[in-house]
């Protein structure tokens, strides 16, 4: 009868009122120690409120499956609170559960479009969590989600978790192009890693515009002020002295 009952309420169950009365439901039945019934219930509600959902979440009795962390980042995933995804990923880790192969892909994503990449605590969320992690993804993030990634090591001059991604893109046969080419040469030029910025800029079969001034600008930020003028001539004869005229002219306007 209880069961039925509560089957009933997950069902017809819309408003926050709703959660608050399948809770009450649940806590006088014992059933929020039941890993199948708490995972449903935070399932139900982070599609209501995500908020109650957390509150639910934190002070559950028992230690939430992975079922239900996966439930709760990927409901972060897609709100404006996006930094706490990876948090997520990172207090998941240090309870001693292990993500599984759903995990990882939602905490990418939510990453590569994460305004507030740069603050102290997902800074060490993205040390601690994201890079161990990599090879647990069962899809290969796309060539935006990558390039924002890296936009994002540029940001806080995170040279560690730049390695890491370029690794994965190497280890994941991920197919380069220009602007993925220019994100991974920008990241190392930006972080002083100067050689390795000018080993991916002489392997580019193509270069376009913004290329060549990134590699310019990581040469001129770090004391390579004559290699910095050599380069810029070598762009000029490769024809893209005329296109840099109407970038200046425009961002003068």
């Amino acid at each position: 009868m209880i069961s039925h009952q509560i089957e009933a309420l997950f069902q017809r169950s819309k408003t926050t009122i709703h959660l608050l009365q399948l809770h009450s439901l649940i806590i006088k039945t014992a059933l929020h120690h039941d890993e199948y019934r708490l995972s449903q219930f935070i399932s139900l509600s982070s599609s209501i409120s995500l908020q109650f959902s957390r509150t639910v979440f934190d002070n559950s009795p028992i230690t939430p499956p992975v079922f239900a962390w996966n439930t709760m980042i990927r409901a972060y995933s897609k709100s404006s609170t996006e930094v706490e995804s990876v948090k997520l990923l990172n207090q998941l880790r240090k309870i001693g559960l292990k993500p599984d192969k759903f995990t990882f892909p939602v905490v990418l994503k939510a990453c590569g479009h994460c305004l507030m990449i740069g603050t102290g605590g997902l800074q060490v969320a993205f040390n601690g969590s994201l890079c161990p992690y990599m090879k647990l993804a069962n899809e290969k993030p796309n060539s935006v989600t990558l390039v924002s990634l890296l936009g994002a090591c540029i940001r806080i001059l995170n040279i560690r978790l730049g390695k890491c991604i370029h690794s994965h893109i190497v280890t994941s046969g991920i197919e380069l192009h220009v602007e993925l080419e220019t994100a991974l040469l920008g990241m190392y030029a930006k972080c002083g890693h100067i050689q390795q910025a000018f080993r991916i800029f002489n392997s580019m079969g193509e270069k376009t515009l913004q290329t060549w001034t990134v590699m310019i600008s990581g040469l001129a930020d770090h004391g390579h002020g004559e290699e910095a003028v050599s380069l810029f001539t070598k762009m000029e004869e490769a024809g893209f002295s005329r296109q840099l005229i109407i970038f200046c002219n425009l961002i003068c306007l």
